[in-house]
């Protein structure tokens, strides 16, 4: 599974892959259609010839330098590689807290709506109005209900 996320955590879409199908691979079809800095892991590394034609057509990655690595690295790309743990978050807590890693599915459609259910929680908790349409008003509903009272009178 690979997902977009925008840097300030929101969830744009998500895109299910087979597991047997290395990350640099999908990286190059789930980035399709859109232009910009794109802020990855070491997994998604390409080869010198996929990142000119990914270059060409606007899409850049931005990966961290490892320890081990002799490249160096502007300030800018520094920033970036800040705002990625923002983005790891998101993903730990859909993880951790809403379930999104599931392995007790008994057939493919209870994962997917496992991973819908999940989802969808996750992005009705970011609703601030959410709360409204599972608690209703009391204050409301009471009023409601004599005003009612009265025109039946």
């Amino acid at each position: 599974m690979a997902g977009y996320l925008h840097s300030d955590g929101t969830l744009v879409w998500l895109c299910f892959r087979p597991r047997n199908e290395h990350d640099s691979k999908a990286f190059v079809d789930i980035t399709e259609g859109f232009e910009g800095i794109f802020v990855t892991d070491a997994g998604y590394l390409l080869k010198e010839d996929d990142l000119k034609k990914m270059y060409e057509s606007g899409r850049k990655t931005c990966t961290a330098t490892r320890k081990n690595m002799n490249r160096p690295m502007a300030k800018e790309q520094f920033q970036l590689l800040l705002k990625r743990n923002r983005i790891e978050n998101v993903w730990s807590v859909m993880k951790m807290n809403y379930n999104l890693i599931y392995h007790k599915a008994r057939s493919v459609s209870g994962m997917f709506r496992h991973f819908f259910y999940s989802i969808s929680a996750f992005l009705f908790h970011l609703v601030e109005d959410a709360k409204l349409w599972f608690l209703p008003n009391l204050a409301a509903e009471a009023c409601f209900t004599s005003l009612f009272s009265e025109l039946s009178n």
